[in-house]
Formats: structure tokens, sequence, C-alpha cells
């Protein structure tokens, strides 16, 4: 069950990553498509992921491993140049409670650290 979780997180990034170089113009467009693709693909909300107390107990009941969040917040961080303020601080929020799961779990993830 893992790998095929795995399996089709990669195909939702790798998609994701397309769509977003199609939309890079439009302001939030990237991370809009990024929203859309997991509420289509996983049921999840990003949004509300993010003004949770806990996003990291949230991605990790959807099945979020640490790699899997490193690379969500990876994709995240790839539009980020062209979101709004706002967005941007949602993302460097999310990206903070991330950063401390990894670190209490010893998990060490350069991408977040760029």
């Amino acid at each position: 069950m893992e790998d095929y979780i795995l399996k089709e997180i990669r195909k939702i990034t790798m998609l994701l990553e397309a769509l977003i170089r199609k939309t890079a113009a439009e302001p939030d467009g990237g991370y809009e498509i990024i929203r859309q693709e997991l509420i289509r693909e996983l049921a999840m909300d990003i949004d509300e992921v993010i003004i949770s107390k806990d996003p990291v107990g949230i991605l990790t009941e959807k099945g979020f491993s640490n790699e899997e969040m490193e690379a969500l917040a990876s994709l995240l961080m790839s539009v980020k140049g062209s979101m709004s303020m706002y967005r941007q601080g949602q993302v460097e929020i999310l990206n903070s409670h991330i950063r401390k799961h990894f670190q209490s779990e010893g998990y060490l993830s350069l991408a977040l650290w760029q």
C-alpha cells in the first residue's frame, strides 16, 4: 500500500510540475493548480492543512511519509516566487512545521533549508 501511495504522489508531482510551468505567470496560478490536484487526487485541501494547528498530523493521517512531505514542501517552494505575499507566508509557516517535525524525527532535508 505504501508503494502505491508513493507512486501516486510521484505521478501527481510530475503532473503538477508540468502544469506549473504553463501557469507560472498567473498570480497564485501554480499554487492553485497544486491545491486543486491535491483536492482531486487525495481529497485534501492544502489551504485547510496550512491553517490547521497540526498540519504535519494531517499530512501523516493522509499517508505522507517524511519523503513525501519533503516533496510537497519542495513543490510549493518551487512556485513560491509567483505567489502573493499572503500565500508565501502560508507556505513558510507550513514549511516551518515540517522542518520542526523533521528535526524531532532526526530526518535531514536539505530542500527545506535552501
